[in-house]
């Protein structure tokens, strides 16, 4: 079965709490509470409140995204810092966890919530970890049927899609298999609408250039050119941000869509199938990806439904067609999308500070783009419109993104420091990953600031370091060779991607690795590389 639903029902004095529970396929659960009154008479209730215990050691990091839905305005929190966490406004989404695996907490509204102190927060309580969510904490006449609905979704929701591994995005060396197509009105008539103008010789050699080419979608808006939306503009126009296009060949304005209309999702899924099937399209970018905020209502739960009915009609298609998407971190929404794709926010911090590190922790910068979701992670670059071709800030971003994991949707950055280093990690293969916050001992940096991750191959190994602070570091790498499964004489073949030079060194058993690494730069090291 791919969906569930049941109901329960219980009774405290004169109060009747009704709860029906509906779950699917990819772990979501649907709460929908009813509390009335047994009888005639009101019933005051002092106090309700959700209590979740998660075992603390995997409860260490929190993301929570405000009100307003924003992608840029969400609160990244390391827990195994500071255990203790409130926020004193309602927000719509919270998820909690570590690098493996966590927990979604959702809710569209807080209308029928009377509570005066934090609505949600975060306590200690021995070995656990308690996520509260406060509904009621004032005295409250319930004299009518109140519905709250909430949901809780585990992570991750899916498992990655077969070419995540082996994806080159936009590289020369391997060739690239993944690109995005961009709207254009060369063979656009709407920007990210599925409409294309007649250009058909151009439009097929563009979708056959790599083995997955995304087309630019909009899920939840709309060009106001488009003569479906002028027709309907009455149901389908919803408050928000409005991206004016102006200026440039589209000369239009991208709204937001109320896809709360039954008929947005009926039209938008019916002309992307026939546009998916006329042109044989493998793969998606959905861009601005994230419920919209209509009145005191995060339509959460209707967006979902969007995305699932244009995920699940794609693979009906192609089962293995593409979808990456951008946008806020909504577990159920983007539970329909293979990757996601962050960093966009970070664009006016690093104009400011520079360097990752210098304005977000490590356990922070995890939290935001490397925790395990359910779709792929992966990150955009900010450093174009600052810096330019700056090789520094390049080489900085590839050794922050190496560390964690991460390939690149590749701009906003020197795309020859880009080249060089990538496609040294692909030609290694990405599987077999280690990240530094496991504390595997076989691999360790003498200096606190040094950060190690790698990825392991029989008898290889392609190792990161990077240089997390604003000093440079003259320290040792300390490698157990046998425990890594590494020859007693191991040759390691460093790369230097700030200088562009490499060399060879031969390692013997207890012997450490000295590096040099000049402040928030890195090297790439593959160990066992010639035998």
């Amino acid at each position: 079965a791919l969906a569930a639903r049941w109901q329960s029902a219980a009774e405290a004095g004169s109060l009747l709490a009704q709860t029906v529970t509906e779950v699917e396929f990819d772990g979501f659960l649907k709460y929908t509470l009813r509390l009335a009154p047994r009888g005639q008479a009101p019933v005051r209730v002092d106090a309700l409140r959700l209590e979740i215990p998660l075992r603390a050691e995997f409860a260490r990091l929190l993301e929570a995204i405000p009100f307003d839905g924003s992608w840029g305005g969400s609160q990244a929190v390391d827990l195994a810092a500071s255990p203790r966490w409130e926020s004193p406004e309602f927000r719509p989404h919270l998820w909690l966890g570590d690098e493996e695996r966590g927990l979604a907490w959702f809710a569209e509204t807080a209308r029928e919530w009377n509570a005066q102190g934090a609505r949600l927060r975060t306590e200690p309580r021995g070995q656990a970890l308690v996520l509260v969510v406060n509904m009621i904490d004032q005295p409250t006449v319930i004299d009518r049927p109140r519905e709250l609905v909430f949901g809780l979704q585990p992570t991750p929701t899916r498992p990655p899609h077969p070419v995540w591994k082996n994806i080159h995005f936009r590289t020369k060396e391997p060739p690239a298999n993944v690109g995005v197509i961009w709207a254009t009105k060369n063979y656009d008539r709407y920007y990210g609408f599925p409409r294309e103008s007649d250009q058909t010789e151009l439009i097929t050699k563009m979708l056959a250039a790599t083995d997955y080419q995304l087309r630019l979608i909009y899920q939840a808006y709309a060009d106001d050119h488009l003569p479906e939306y002028r027709y309907y503009e009455d149901r389908w126009r919803a408050p928000g941000a409005i991206y004016n296009l102006q200026g440039t060949a589209f000369d239009s304005t991208l709204r937001p869509a109320n896809y709360t209309d039954p008929l947005w999702p009926d039209f938008l899924v019916s002309e992307l199938e026939g546009w998916i099937r006329r042109w044989k399209v493998r793969g998606l970018y959905h861009d601005c990806f994230s419920p919209h905020t209509i009145g005191d209502t995060v339509h959460i739960f209707g967006f979902r439904e969007l995305a699932k009915r244009v995920y699940t009609m794609h693979r009906r298609i192609d089962p293995t067609a593409l979808t990456i998407v951008f946008g806020a971190p909504y577990v159920p929404c983007i539970s329909f999308a293979d990757g996601f794709l962050s960093g966009e926010k970070y664009r006016a911090p690093l104009a400011a500070e520079q360097w990752y590190p210098a304005f977000l922790s490590l356990p922070q910068f995890r939290v935001e783009n490397a925790v395990k979701l359910g779709p792929s992670r992966m990150i955009l670059p900010q450093y174009k419109i600052a810096y330019g071709s700056s090789v520094p800030h390049a080489v900085h971003a590839m050794g922050i993104f190496l560390l964690h994991d991460l390939p690149l949707y590749a701009a906003w950055l020197n795309m020859d420091v880009y080249e060089a280093v990538e496609s040294r990690r692909l030609r290694f293969g990405r599987e077999g990953f280690h990240g530094y916050w496991q504390a595997d001992p076989r691999v360790k940096p003498g200096h606190e600031g040094l950060k190690a991750s790698w990825y392991q191959q029989p008898g290889r190994l392609l190792l990161t370091v990077a240089n997390v602070t604003a000093e440079d570091i003259n320290s040792n790498l300390h490698l157990d060779l046998a425990g890594l499964g590494l020859p007693p004489a191991t040759r390691a073949l460093i790369y230097d991607p700030l200088t562009g030079q490499e060399q060879t060194v031969a390692l013997t058993p207890n012997q450490p690795l000295n590096v040099k690494v000049p402040a928030w730069m890195m090297l790439l090291i593959e160990l066992g590389a010639g035998g």
